[in-house]
């Protein structure tokens, strides 16, 4: 059961500034922060916005600050390929549930470990990335985040997989749906790749990355194959 719902890992192309933006597809861009930070840490006060660095200053550990201007900052870069705009001056509004939103596009993050995954497109799209933690004691949250036909998926093979699959497929799906989150995680659906959430329908796929990561997309249902994107700055 655990390879109907886990797609091998796919390959990711390499970003271009030649890459042509198809307005109609959605995009999944995989930056490591390793990679990455030492080319940004001399710039990224002129690209963030002044409640941005306020914020990042609030972070005790170095890898926590490290991540979280990472995340802004490729997310401000990335959204102004989209939008023909500088990275500075891009303006989000808040969103019922206190996200971030720009009105004419869609777009998701998430991040774990030394990885932030950005998903931009024209439709809903929700995207989770989390680092399979070998001592996480799962069973705590059995009864309160999943259905009883879930937890056999959970106890069947790779306990950790599975349990971490599911957690981001029902992640996915909130932030895609614009829910956001709730004490009844138990009642979202995860065993399916066609989910219907209130009027809109999604596709949910997940997928093993290396180094102990799996992540899930949700996506509107009639939206095509995106496509998946390695970026490094330069």
């Amino acid at each position: 059961m655990t390879q109907s719902l886990i797609h091998e890992q796919h390959s990711w192309l390499a970003f271009s500034k030649e890459l042509t933006i198809e307005p109609l597809k959605t995009y999944v861009f995989n930056i490591q922060i390793n990679r990455n930070y030492q080319a940004i840490k001399e710039i990224y006060t002129q690209v963030l916005s002044e409640e941005e660095l306020k914020r990042s200053l609030r972070f005790f550990h170095k890898e926590d600050r490290e991540r979280y201007i990472s995340s802004k900052f490729f997310l401000r870069t990335l959204l102004s390929e989209f939008l023909t705009l500088p990275p500075s001056a891009l303006r989000y509004h808040t969103t019922a549930n206190k996200k971030p939103a720009i009105e004419g596009i869609s777009f998701n993050v998430s991040h774990s470990g030394n990885h932030i995954l950005i998903a931009i497109g024209p439709a809903p799209v929700g995207i989770d990335l989390e680092r399979i933690n070998r001592d996480f004691n799962f069973e705590s949250v059995l009864d309160s985040s999943f259905s009883q036909k879930e937890i056999g998926y959970i106890k069947n093979e790779d306990y950790l997989l599975n349990f971490f699959t599911l957690w981001t497929r029902k992640e996915a799906l909130l932030k895609a749906s614009g829910e956001g989150l709730t004490d009844k995680l138990d009642l979202v659906p995860s065993l399916h790749q066609l989910v219907e959430r209130g009027a809109l329908s999604f596709q949910v796929n997940s997928f093993k990355m290396a180094d102990d990561y799996v992540f899930s997309l949700a996506l509107a249902a009639d939206q095509p194959e995106p496509v998946y994107l390695s970026y490094d700055h330069s």
